[in-house]
C-alpha cells in the first residue's frame, strides 16, 4: 500500500496538468470555430440585388444599356467582369466593353436590338476575391414569339414578375459562386485550428507534467 499511494498520486497530477492545458486552447479553438461559422462569414459573397431592365419584365422599347446593381462594390479584374446580352437566336447583341463603378455593373446594347427576350449572362468578382455568376431574361415589346424564356439557372427564383426594377432582386437566388463554399472553407480552417491547438495542449500537458514529475 505504500507503493501504490504516490503512483496514484503521480497519476492524478498528471490528470489534472492534462485537464488544464486543454481548457485554455480549447475555449480558443471554439471561438476560432464559432467566428468562422457565423452568418457574417458565411454571406460573404456579394448578390445581385437589382437590374434595370429587371427580370423577366417587358419593356417598350430597347434600352440601350443593361445595369446591374450587387451588394458590395465589385473588384475591377482585367477580363474577370463580363455581361453579355444575347437574343433569342444566340445574336450577340451587347457593344462594348463592361463597365464597372462600385456597385453597378453596366453593359451597352446595340441600337438595332429588335422585340424579343433577351438573355442577360453575367459574372463579375465579389468583394470578397470570388467570382459569381448568373443569368435572366427580359422582354422588349411583344417579345416576338411571345414566349419568355426562363432563367437557365439550376437555382431556383421566387421572381414575382412585376413590372419594377426593384423586382430584379429575387434573381438572388440565381447567382452562382464559382469558387469554393464559404461555410466549406469555414469548416476546414475550423478542422486545422483545432488539430493545431490539440497538438499545442498535449505539448503543454506532457511538458507540465514532466516538470511536476521533477519537481519530486
Amino acid at each position: 500500500m505504500a507503493i501504490a499511494e504516490p503512483i496514484k498520486k503521480k497519476t492524478t497530477t498528471r490528470a489534472v496538468a492534462l485537464r488544464r492545458a486543454m481548457t485554455i486552447p480549447t475555449m480558443i479553438a471554439l471561438a476560432v470555430f464559432a467566428l468562422l461559422m457565423s452568418p457574417t462569414a458565411a454571406q460573404a459573397h456579394d448578390q445581385l440585388v437589382q437590374s434595370d431592365p429587371a427580370q423577366d419584365t417587358s419593356v417598350s422599347t430597347a434600352p440601350d444599356h443593361v445595369t446591374l446593381t450587387f451588394s458590395g462594390d465589385i473588384t475591377h479584374v482585367d477580363n474577370g467582369n463580363k455581361v453579355v446580352v444575347t437574343d433569342s437566336h444566340g445574336k450577340t447583341v451587347s457593344n462594348g466593353e463592361t463597365t464597372v463603378e462600385g456597385k453597378d455593373v453596366t453593359q451597352k446594347i446595340s441600337s438595332d436590338a429588335e422585340n424579343e427576350t433577351y438573355k442577360v449572362a453575367w459574372r463579375v468578382v465579389s468583394q470578397d476575391g470570388h467570382p459569381i455568376e448568373g443569368v435572366y431574361n427580359f422582354t422588349v415589346g411583344d417579345g416576338g414569339s411571345g414566349d419568355q424564356a426562363k432563367p437557365s439557372n439550376e437555382a431556383s427564383s421566387d421572381s414575382s414578375g412585376g413590372s419594377d426594377s426593384s423586382d430584379a432582386a429575387s434573381s438572388d437566388s440565381e447567382t452562382k459562386d464559382s469558387g469554393l463554399p464559404v461555410w466549406v472553407s469555414a469548416l476546414i480552417g475550423a478542422v486545422i485550428a483545432l488539430g493545431v491547438l490539440a497538438v499545442v495542449a498535449l505539448l503543454i500537458a506532457r511538458v507540465r507534467a514532466k516538470k511536476n514529475d521533477e519537481g519530486r
